[in-house]
């Protein structure tokens, strides 16, 4: 009977150390072909490049956990006893073993990082509408008929809005006795958010109070890119106490441009009175010439008829909801036009080769037994 051959340690570590040398020349060498043939070669994850480098901590663990076993097997039986005990293990399959599993991690590891090669021309077309925002930020809309306030109500409602659009282009304007560009038509929803965040009824001079929505939408009408062939609307969001003009002349006049006109009312038909504020604290509510409170009411009846000279829809605010989900869905149902259109490079994914004989190395190795092979024996690697 053969004698079984227990591997010194120092050929264990011989195999383990000439085993990375061979596979980090293999990643070098893959790098290099690489670039040969398709030039650039970037990574789309670098920061995982930590993973990549923790498999070298695997080996030396590994490597550790090999030497303590052969050790502790040569420290308590000898080489007969193991052929009696355990006559197919194959310490050569076990090392082949771990091998096989290192490849593989490193291949998945590198099939995490992603690399690219070449390059595609990709044209990216943008298509939406445009959708021009004039919100109230006259004193009336500190009123707390709808909770927390009109006014909060509806920037809380707008930010929802922005967050739903894609590809559209929007724009805030505010207005109380005069109509100012908060933000111009844009794509960036994130700027658009953070403008909305700065705007409340201090926005505006005491002496521009007022509510002049014909002067918002003429405004807003001027704020459209002339050259635009795209779907274009205004949502009106007010408390519809218009005192400065006439919005439905104004309306009318952008319904000519083919631009639609919507409008929701902030409020109460029964109305609510104008808190005055110093800080966040309440110190009374705002009052007439006569010392009577002062009590903003909903005109709905104006919104409703700017709405209609606009061929646009009106829509009443509630405690739930102020109704731009409704009038989202109506900009949906309009036509998207193309506004714009860009190329750019994009790479090529090379991750697929790298999982595919990842995994595929996996199964290998899990087939694979620690039991003795008449064909492994052949080569004699570990014989000392």
């Amino acid at each position: 009977m053969k004698v079984l051959k227990i591997y010194s340690a120092r050929k264990i570590s011989m195999v383990v150390i000439i085993s990375e040398i061979l596979i980090i020349l293999g990643c070098f060498f893959t790098y290099w072909i690489m670039t040969k043939i398709y030039g650039e070669v970037i990574f789309e994850r670098k920061i995982l490049f930590i993973a990549l480098l923790s498999t070298l901590l695997i080996s030396a663990i590994s490597l550790i956990y090999l030497l303590r076993k052969n050790r502790s097997i040569r420290r308590f039986t000898n080489e007969r006893l193991i052929q009696v005990l355990i006559p197919e293990l194959s310490q050569g399959k076990v090392i082949a073993k771990y091998i096989i599993f290192r490849l593989a991690l490193l291949l998945l590891c590198i099939a995490l990082i992603n690399p690219k090669y070449g390059q595609d021309e990709i044209e990216a077309k943008h298509e939406g509408i445009e959708l021009m925002l004039c919100l109230d930020v006259s004193n009336s809309m500190k009123s707390e008929d709808i909770k927390p306030s009109r006014i909060q109500k509806a920037k809380r409602s707008i930010k929802r809005l922005i967050d739903k659009l894609h590809g559209d282009k929007v724009g805030l304007i505010v207005f109380a006795g005069e109509a100012y560009v908060q933000t111009p038509m844009t794509t960036d929803y994130a700027a658009a958010s953070m403008f909305l965040s700065n705007v409340g009824p201090g926005i505006v001079p005491k002496n521009r109070q007022g509510t002049a929505i014909g002067a918002a939408i003429e405004l807003a009408l001027n704020s459209f890119p002339k050259e635009s062939e795209s779907k274009r609307a205004i949502i009106v969001i007010t408390d519809g106490e218009n005192h400065e003009d006439d919005a439905i002349i104004a309306a009318t006049e952008a319904r000519d441009a083919g631009i639609v006109v919507h409008t929701i009312g902030m409020g109460s038909l029964e109305g609510a009175p104008i808190p005055i504020f110093k800080g966040k604290k309440r110190i009374g509510y705002q009052k007439n010439n006569s010392g009577e409170t002062v009590v903003s009411k909903l005109d709905e009846g104006n919104l409703r008829e700017i709405a209609a000279a606009g061929d646009g829809v009106f829509v009443r605010a509630t405690e739930r909801e102020t109704g731009l989900d409704l009038l989202l869905d109506e900009i949906d149902n309009m036509e998207k036009t193309e506004y714009d259109s860009t190329v750019y490079a994009d790479h090529k994914n090379a991750f697929f080769p790298f999982l595919f004989i990842g995994f595929l190395l996996l199964v290998i190795e899990s087939f694979i037994t620690e039991r003795k092979s008449k064909w492994l024996d052949r080569f004699k690697l570990f014989q000392e």
